[in-house]
């Protein structure tokens, strides 16, 4: 076939002009290895992509089966080192988090040393929570993704505010239910699962209610409402801060939905 594809490819003007469909006997031609020149057509289409070309069937197979195998080992391999890749990202993420704030504080105790005011120590308090309210919204990125793109038009439409509220108050900043110290492995795993699946429910229902076709395909909220509770609400004073939160949430969100420019 494939060499035949190449006397098509000399031929191109020839053989589409004798297969067209102004020509209604077609005569004149038969290929040895194909019934018609659509699938030179189609190869034509994918020639860019690399071709493999066979002699017979016992080598497809061979070949398909070298390909899953080396998938399977890499799928193999990928589960090993995940675990562990995950632990160091958090790992980095939680010192880079440690580090900003230190230099913030330093750099205040520096200058209040030097006789700055004593309004200094607030703003020193404010930067530090916009670096962890910063830390939280990277975490949030990884950990939420949605089924479906929309338009501009589409996500000027849509409530977004209440979106973003929906995502904080009813899965971020709930207190989750805790099964107790008394539970083995697997009854926690099994509460947790229930747990998660009740909540997400509920709150897939409450997107819907924005928009019917907005549906979450991943969200790992358990982890992120640990980190927020651990880590970023010690830091929230009043509803101003909190805002802060739901804002860069929402342009988050509007980021994920929205369509590619191109």
């Amino acid at each position: 076939v494939y060499s035949e594809f190449q006397t098509y490819k000399e031929n191109q003007e020839y053989f589409d002009e004798l297969y067209s469909t102004k020509n209604k006997e077609k005569k004149g031609f038969k290929f040895a290895h194909v019934d018609h020149i659509n699938v030179f057509r189609f190869i034509d289409i994918i020639k860019s992509k690399p071709i493999k070309t066979f002699e017979k069937v016992e080598e497809i197979e061979s070949y398909i089966k070298s390909q899953l195998s080396g998938m399977f080992y890499l799928y193999l391999e990928s589960l090993k080192k995940k675990s562990d890749d995950n632990k160091i990202l958090d790992t980095v993420a939680e010192l880079n988090n440690v580090t900003l704030r230190m230099n913030e504080m330093l750099t205040s105790v520096g200058k209040e040393i030097l006789g700055k005011d004593k309004k200094e120590y607030e703003r020193v308090i404010e930067n530090q929570l916009l670096i962890m309210i910063d830390f939280f919204v990277d975490q949030f990125r990884s950990s939420i993704e949605f089924e479906k793109e929309f338009s501009e038009e589409e996500l000027n439409k849509m409530d977004l505010d209440n979106l973003a509220k929906i995502i904080y108050f009813d899965t971020l900043k709930i207190e989750l239910p805790n099964i107790g110290r008394k539970a083995n492995w697997n009854e926690i795993q099994k509460f947790n699962a229930e747990t998660n699946k009740k909540i997400a429910t509920e709150v897939q229902a409450k997107l819907a209610a924005i928009h019917p076709e907005l549906l979450v395909k991943k969200f790992s909220f358990r982890q992120l409402n640990h980190v927020l509770h651990e880590k970023v609400l010690p830091f929230i004073k009043n509803a101003k801060d909190e805002s802060l939160i739901i804002e860069k949430l929402k342009s988050e969100i509007r980021f994920k939905i929205s369509e590619l420019p191109f």
